[in-house]
């Protein structure tokens, strides 16, 4: 319930909305005046057409996206901007129209736009400023931990990149190792797995993502539509530890190692492959250096085909492919285990940048509805 003190008014009656201005590339002159667009910020100007603070939505393309201005700034025409903030607090305004669902109101067209007119008509509860000010003071300080948090992943990550460039090539060795690293072709540490089962089965169907690897294809596919489909596929199974590739993306890093505990599905276009026992290989070593950049570089290079949408690296090229590892197995679980520390780290971090997004926006629900007060 809304408290006595807030009142329920339309948008229009707490800020206006203006479209941004039309400034073409070949118009801006360097300086360092941000240019907003949908998007964020998309370059500098010598000019500013707006002072700050500001806040600014897209108007078209990134509809629902909202920025916050701490200088002077051009807000571009595929924008909309506050122009008048009706002696509300700027902060608070900004989290305000983050909490508002754009996306109701989008133009039922190829591009999703809004019209100001329609936003102007919302309904949203407005406390005293006191209040404001103190909400968006709560609300910041869980931004600035967010802010903090990405921060520290990108560290992690610049720091895990260096390792693999150091440990990967040989060009750092870890104390105690110095026997030479051998040169040898993957098909002498991998064999294709060719087992395959019918999607009716109980294993779970998972697909590979350049971004996190192998995970449930739940989310993007109904199961039950693909159990219908007259053309029952033979999908390709999966255990633990196997090595997965999408022929036609593995030159932009389309491969990964299976970190699930248990058997899986996956589309019969990816290449399953097993790391044979015989080679000595760790599997952790090895998928790191698969999936290391200077490797995928080497599978660009291979990838075959006439027209760009059916180029790709084939499983008898990939197998021939010639990699460097260290001759002592135990060297590659060492190497292994400190790869696995870092992805620990960053995995720790991302978890915590969930909880603290998560937090935050349970935070915005109730201090922007006055379910929960804050004391002024």
């Amino acid at each position: 319930m809304q408290p006595d003190e807030w009142r329920a008014r339309k948008l229009k009656q707490v800020l206006t909305l203006q479209r941004g201005f039309d400034l073409p590339r070949s118009q801006r002159t360097d300086g360092n005046v941000p240019v907003i667009s949908s998007g964020g910020q998309t370059g500098w100007h010598k000019e500013a057409k707006v002072s700050s603070p500001g806040v600014v939505t897209g108007r078209y393309g990134s509809v629902g996206e909202v920025y916050y201005v701490s200088e002077d700034f051009w807000p571009l025409n595929t924008t909309l901007f506050v122009s008048d903030f009706r002696g509300n607090y700027p902060k608070y305004i900004f989290y305000l129209l983050k909490s508002l669902d754009f996306r109701r109101f989008s133009d039922k067209t190829g591009v999703p736009g809004v019209n100001r007119n329609d936003l102007h008509l919302i309904r949203v509860s407005h406390p005293p400023l006191p209040e404001q000010k103190e909400i968006a003071e709560i609300l910041s300080t869980w931004d600035e931990a967010i802010d903090q948090t990405r921060r520290l992943i990108d560290a992690k990550m610049r720091r895990k990149k260096a390792l693999m460039q150091q440990l990967l090539t040989g060009k750092k060795r870890l104390p105690g190792f110095d026997r030479p690293w051998e040169e040898c072709k993957l098909s002498q540490l991998l064999q294709p797995r060719n087992t395959c089962s019918e999607i009716t089965t109980n294993l779970p169907l998972y697909s590979l993502t350049i971004e996190n690897g192998i995970t449930p294809k739940t989310d993007r596919y109904d199961r039950q539509a693909l159990v219908k489909n007259k053309e029952t596929k033979q999908y390709k199974k999966v255990y633990p530890n196997d090595i997965v590739f999408n022929p036609s993306n593995l030159r932009w890093g389309a491969i990964a190692r299976s970190k699930v505990g248990f058997e899986v599905l996956v589309s019969p276009i990816y290449e399953v492959l097993s790391v044979s026992h015989a080679s000595r290989c760790h599997p952790v070593f090895l998928s790191e250096l698969l999936c290391s950049e200077n490797q995928i570089r080497m599978f660009a290079a291979r990838v075959e085909g006439t027209l760009v949408e059916r180029m790709a690296v084939k499983l008898n090229v990939f197998l021939t492919t010639r990699v460097t590892i260290p001759a002592d197995f135990v060297e590659q679980k060492k190497i292994a285990r400190v790869l696995s520390s870092a992805d620990k780290e960053i995995r720790v971090l991302i978890e915590r940048l969930t909880a603290l997004e998560k937090q935050k926006r349970g935070l915005m629900q109730k201090l922007l509805t006055g379910e929960v007060r804050v004391k002024t």
